[in-house]
């Protein structure tokens, strides 16, 4: 194993973070009007504290115009309820095809960064993951634009 990168395609993934304690339920998002269907978030446990539990939808692409038919770029619409209230259609954009940054994925072992081919298994590890900002959901729609950081440990 070596620390090269590796092109594996495009991942497209939709995610609803649920707060320690907190509960969601009825989970879907509406695709753009092009391909025009709604699709049910499935519900994932998680043993982390950092990120807690996730309603998701995930699908991997051989290329960028694969991913483009299957998840077009566009208007994404969460609809969810919690025992607060519900939230529908909430938009995330991916408009203008502006595919956002790969994720950069940090090993740290003794305080250091590390590659991922030189973590040694017999010490603590921590990962994580920096996904990119979604501007056009910032500027379009109004929201903080969408960004997640994981944890791991």
């Amino acid at each position: 194993m070596d620390s090269s990168l590796k092109y594996l395609g495009p991942l497209f993934f939709a995610e609803i973070f649920i707060a320690a304690g907190g509960e969601v339920s009825d989970a879907s998002v509406q695709f753009p009007p092009s391909v025009g269907i709604r699709q049910d978030l499935n519900y994932r446990y998680s043993e982390s504290e950092e990120i807690g539990d996730v309603m998701y939808l995930s699908g991997n692409a051989e290329s960028d115009a694969a991913r483009e038919t299957s998840f077009p770029s566009g208007p994404f619409e969460f609809t969810f309820s919690t025992p607060g209230g519900d939230v529908r259609d909430s938009v995330v954009s991916f408009a203008g095809a502006a595919f956002p940054t790969q994720p950069i994925i940090i090993f740290e072992q003794s305080d250091a960064t590390v590659p991922f081919d030189t973590v040694d298994p017999s010490q603590t590890d921590s990962m994580y993951v920096e996904h990119a900002m979604l501007p056009h959901t910032q500027s379009d729609y109004g929201m903080p634009a969408f960004a997640t950081f994981a944890a791991a440990t």
